[in-house]
């Protein structure tokens, strides 16, 4: 074999090589788009569990749940949180009092979320609940909505600003409103979520 003829084969060789790779190339952003297909078609054919169906209603239900399982006499756990993300699972969580500044319940249940595979970025709505107890010898403890404290609305904020809070209003209703109305005008911390755009799909308006 001549040198030209070597260098031929060569080039061919390279030439089907490049061919090769683009057509694999293809075949994989094919089979990407048709796994994405299946995983839609997936979540919607397979039927989901009483807990993914839970509405967003029983929040306060599964925190008071949780809370309800402490002790009374406990004073380092009096507030729990619950989160719904958006494929309907609901994550509880409960604070962790202690004098250097312990995790709030709201932040607490974001972290049970993420350890479950579910970002702040994927979560809905969140509601949290606390536990007083009477003052009086007689009186029984109660467990009502509690309104989430500034640094648990700027946390909710920077991880995902289109997270629904259920909360009570100034007549003492429940509603839900949604993280940024709790902020108005406010600083949005750079390196998190919502600073970098991910997560949330709605503009902030404030940045």
């Amino acid at each position: 074999m001549s040198h030209a003829e070597h260098l031929l084969g060569v080039w061919a060789s390279a030439s089907n090589i490049n061919c090769l790779k683009a057509v694999l190339s293809s075949v994989f952003r094919q089979l990407q788009h048709q796994c994405t297909e299946f995983r839609v078609m997936f979540k919607t054919l397979v039927p989901k569990s009483p807990e993914t169906l839970a509405p967003r209603n029983d929040l306060i239900g599964r925190a008071t749940e949780a809370l309800s399982r402490i002790p009374v006499h406990d004073e380092n756990h009096t507030v729990a949180a619950a989160a719904l993300s958006q494929t309907g699972e609901i994550f509880v969580g409960v604070n962790v009092f202690h004098f250097s500044g312990g995790p709030c319940a709201e932040l607490v249940v974001l972290g049970v979320a993420a350890a479950g595979g579910v970002l702040a970025s994927d979560i809905t709505t969140i509601a949290a609940v606390v536990r007083r107890v009477g003052k009086g010898p007689g009186d029984k403890p109660s467990i009502s909505v509690i309104n989430p404290c500034g640094r648990c609305r700027q946390v909710l904020l920077d991880y995902n600003p289109d997270i629904e809070v259920i909360l009570l209003d100034d007549g003492g209703n429940v509603v839900t409103m949604s993280v940024k109305s709790l902020l108005p005008n406010a600083y949005v911390w750079p390196d998190g979520n919502a600073g970098q755009g991910i997560g949330g799909k709605t503009e902030l308006g404030f940045v």
